[in-house]
């Protein structure tokens, strides 16, 4: 079997982008949305730092892309854009869409991430970083007809969990059935899950951050652009993300 590369990891300060003022209320500064902020580690601990709450519930309430994002540093860029449809979903009619150009012949597009930052768009009742040791986070995804890759080397999808120190665990690659929502899971450990990685010193009680990765098979020059659905993000037998309306 064989399953998509494992790249280079990138730490808290491989993108700077400033402080700005919060584009909805303008009263209070919101650290932007990008995690990888050079600024941040010496802002966060500033009790004046407020993140703006209307932006948060409007997260919360399924606009935008709910709080999520794609990730776009340099070599991980397969997902280029992130929306919530209110026509298709695992339990209901609404689900988070990534938009995916992923092509395993491009080095920029051969993997691509989509996730949210616990500290700025929180499910309800949590607070981060989150304690999630030994707690089993279930994601449902949907694949179209195309994102499974050939049948010999297949794509892969999977869940990854971000520390207070950005350090990450990848949970296990899953090469997914087109046509049919699938569950994946990742219980968060000092323990590198099988064919997953795990950056040295991870603190799975001390999660920010959590998401999806696509990729594409080793070796494959595999091409895909299209739709990823994502639903029902739960941990501790609760949905902490469900995209409704």
């Amino acid at each position: 079997m064989n399953f998509p590369h494992s790249p280079r990891r990138i730490g808290a300060a491989a993108v700077h982008r400033r402080i700005r003022a919060c584009s909805r209320c303008k009263a209070y500064p919101i650290i932007p949305r990008s995690p990888y902020c050079v600024s941040f580690r010496a802002a966060a601990s500033c009790a004046a730092l407020i993140v703006c709450s209307a932006a948060i519930s409007a997260a919360a309430a399924g606009g935008a892309g709910a709080g999520w994002q794609p990730q776009t540093y340099r070599t991980i860029r397969a997902i280029y854009g992130v929306r919530v449809t209110h026509h298709f979903g695992h339990t209901d009619k609404s689900c988070l869409v990534a938009d995916v150009n992923l092509n395993g012949g491009t080095a920029d597009r051969r993997e691509g991430e989509v996730y949210v930052d616990l500290r700025f768009h929180p499910p309800q009742n949590v607070l981060a970083p989150v304690n999630l040791s030994g707690k089993t986070i279930h994601v449902w995804v949907f694949a179209p007809a195309g994102l499974a890759g050939p049948a010999k080397n297949p794509n892969g999808i999977r869940i990854f969990v971000k520390d207070s120190g950005w350090r990450s665990e990848y949970g296990t690659w899953v090469h997914v059935t087109p046509g049919r929502w699938a569950r994946l899971t990742l219980t968060p450990s000092t323990t590198t899950p099988p064919h997953g990685y795990r950056s040295p010193g991870f603190d799975p009680q001390k999660i920010i951050a959590l998401g999806v990765s696509v990729a594409a098979g080793a070796h494959s020059t595999a091409h895909y652009r299209g739709g990823l659905e994502i639903d029902d993000v739960s941990w501790d037998g609760q949905t902490r993300y469900g995209f409704g309306k």
